[in-house]
């Protein structure tokens, strides 16, 4: 006997592209994985679009899907699930996220280092800090200074580095006061 049978579908399929590849990928705050370089893309390229990443059993509704990767703007988009059925997104193109620090400091020559990579000596322009968090050191034989900063996407800053001397402080007394400070601390900051 021959039986027809009719199949429903009931979940859809979302693949995401991206311009850069390595995207992490996020639907409705979950990580749904990164995109992969496409097979004929050069080594390393930024500006190549990726290979699809699928996504399956999608349910209906409206969909967030977060695209983030380190040293780019990350990238939202909505998708509107009317349906099961197949649906694309992209090629997204996440911007570059770098910022500019120009850095000078009271001594020629200091030693500038970023996250603790050496980048070179005073007086020194990076452009290719990545958007976020950085600690930067400025170290020379007799003297040092060190400080956090926040590198905005597309702006730029300087530091004026003032270099203190840098010397060890030893306590003979064992380094606790009465009040339970420890003495090293307290002529430190002096």
């Amino acid at each position: 006997a021959d039986v027809a049978l009719l199949l429903e579908r009931t979940s859809s399929v979302i693949r995401i592209v991206t311009t850069p590849a390595d995207v992490e990928v996020k639907i409705d705050g979950v990580a749904a994985g990164k995109t992969a370089a496409a097979a004929d893309a050069p080594a390393g390229s930024t500006t190549t679009p990726s290979a699809p990443l699928i996504v399956n059993d999608v349910t209906i509704g409206t969909r967030t899907i977060e695209m983030s990767r380190d040293c780019f703007v990350t990238a939202t988009q909505r998708v509107e699930v009317a349906q099961p059925d197949d649906y694309t997104v992209g090629p997204v193109s996440l911007r570059p996220a770098f910022g500019t620090v120009s850095i000078t400091a009271n001594q020629p020559g200091a030693q500038v280092f970023v996250d603790g990579r050496e980048r070179g000596a005073v007086p020194l322009k990076l452009t290719d800090l990545c958007a976020g968090s950085h600690l930067v050191e400025l170290r020379t034989r007799f003297g040092a200074d060190s400080r956090r900063i926040d590198v905005k996407a597309g702006a730029e800053m300087t530091i004026d580095s003032v270099l203190k001397p840098v010397y060890a402080i030893v306590s003979q007394s064992g380094g606790q006061v009465a009040a339970g400070q420890d003495l090293r601390m307290i002529v430190e900051r002096a």
